[in-house]
């Protein structure tokens, strides 16, 4: 069945446990079950930055979205698929939240020190 090798599964057996909700990608489903909690924390909320106090799981997600996304930025070995962060891109997700805060920080107290 998979890689071309025979297996006694048929399609339409196949098909019938789809339909029961079986699911093939378990780690593809829990990214995008992920993914949707954070489409409905951006409709009711109106940003993509997640806060720890307010749902503490999302907010672990989508802090290992952004140290996924460095890493494919970097051209290593991420998990991050491209088409998921493009998913991500299109939401309005802010992959620098971490980044830009910390460049903030350091330009205000250079700023606050001069």
């Amino acid at each position: 069945m998979q890689q071309g090798e025979p297996s006694p599964m048929t399609d339409e057996r196949v098909a019938q446990i789809e339909e029961e909700g079986f699911v093939w990608d378990v780690r593809a489903n829990i990214w995008n079950i992920h993914y949707q909690t954070l489409v409905k924390y951006k409709e009711v909320h109106g940003t993509t930055k997640v806060s720890a106090r307010h749902d503490l799981k999302l907010y672990r997600w989508a802090t290992t979205q952004r140290e996924k996304y460095a890493l494919l930025n970097e051209e290593r070995k991420s998990l991050l698929e491209p088409d998921k962060a493009k998913l991500l891109h299109e939401i309005g997700f802010d992959f620098y939240r971490r980044e830009c805060s910390k460049q903030m920080h350091r330009i205000e107290w250079k700023l606050l020190h001069l």
